[in-house]
């Protein structure tokens, strides 16, 4: 019964529109409503023009990252990716169970006809790389941030070491991935059927994901766009306070950067409705900053990426001959079959 609810598709959508409701419902609650309309009177439109340039910039950075997590053939072109990145996010703002991320290797197979599994496995490198990249700063940042618990900062400092263990580990299976092999056998021995299933679908996605990694530019590429695409997701949240006048420093930046980033992660309804909010005031309270402003700062900054990857991801759908409706079909049979069978194993 437990993994037929875990296979339904409502379950989850169910799930993520529930953690949004009780998150807006919370955010709501909280929020000085006549003080965030004061903070957005005095909103400095000028700089919405670098943050949509570093938006943007982000967005192509990661497309050329992606670029190196595939293999040369199929060719695909840079436009093709930036494409693919784009539809990628339209589905996850605007429909339920990320089927952006599978949305992605679909308009790849579509426009250069790259191999779907490939390509999604690419995408879960991808996020793998991202994971550790943010966990890894966020345990440093916190080190210098004094109103933070103890308990937090040990508990963010074994993420980082667990990260870094993480991204090590796609570079051994990409250089090594015997290695990697010999150790997933050696941890089979100890675990139940079912788990081995598992274990041995996750070892061969990861070694078919990395393989390519084992060119040397590859690698390179890899590593070096995801620090690129990181420090550009800062520079732009940077630039972000100057809209609302605050008076910030880099690292604040990197940190609220970080606590979007993961808790974006979590369940919720399409757009990442409510986690958002909460994570940007969250992250303003450990910063020290007026919760006021960043209520009205979630608010206007999610509202402006909400309208920029909805518009151009209904600009590159009509480009491809795309419906939503179809997409969404096809995310909704691939998303089902994902977790089919990652449930089976």
């Amino acid at each position: 019964m437990i993994m037929g609810l875990l296979r339904s598709r409502t379950f989850h959508i169910i799930l993520g529109t529930l953690v949004s409701v009780v998150l807006v419902a919370y955010f709501i609650s909280i929020v000085d409503w006549p003080e965030v309309i004061e903070a957005c009177k005095d909103i400095n439109y000028w700089y919405f023009i670098p943050v949509t340039f570093f938006f943007f910039l982000q967005l192509i950075l990661r497309a050329l990252r992606w670029k190196a997590l595939l293999p040369q053939d199929p060719p695909v072109s840079s436009v093709q990716l930036f494409d693919g990145i784009m539809i990628g996010n339209f589905g996850n703002f605007i429909l339920p169970l990320r089927a952006g991320e599978f949305l992605r290797p679909l308009l790849l197979k579509k426009v250069s006809g790259a191999g779907f599994t490939t390509s999604f496995v690419s995408v879960i490198v991808e996020r793998i790389l991202d994971l550790s990249a943010v966990l890894i700063v966020f345990a440093f940042l916190l080190q210098s941030v004094e109103s933070v618990p103890g308990w937090v900062d040990g508990a963010a400092f074994g993420l980082g070491v667990a990260a870094i263990g993480l991204c090590s580990g796609v570079i051994v299976s990409a250089l090594f991935p015997g290695v990697i092999s010999a150790c997933s056998s050696f941890v089979q021995g100890f675990l139940p059927e079912s788990l081995q299933k598992l274990v041995q679908k996750l070892t061969r996605d990861i070694l078919k994901g990395t393989k390519v990694l084992k060119h040397p530019g590859h690698l390179f590429g890899a590593l070096i766009g995801t620090a690129l695409v990181w420090c550009c997701t800062y520079v732009q949240m940077y630039y972000s306070f100057y809209i609302f006048n605050i008076d910030a420093e880099f690292w604040h930046a990197m940190t609220i950067s970080i606590i979007i980033g993961l808790a974006i992660a979590a369940p919720s309804a399409p757009g990442f409705v409510g986690v958002f909010q909460l994570a940007c005031i969250a992250a303003f309270t450990i910063c020290g900053f007026d919760v006021s402003k960043g209520a009205a700062f979630a608010l206007v900054i999610h509202l402006h990426q909400y309208v920029i990857i909805v518009g151009a991801g209904i600009l590159i759908a009509l480009k491809h001959g795309m419906r939503v409706s179809d997409f969404s079909r096809q995310s909704r049979d691939a998303a089902e079959s994902t977790i089919e069978t990652e449930c089976a194993a």
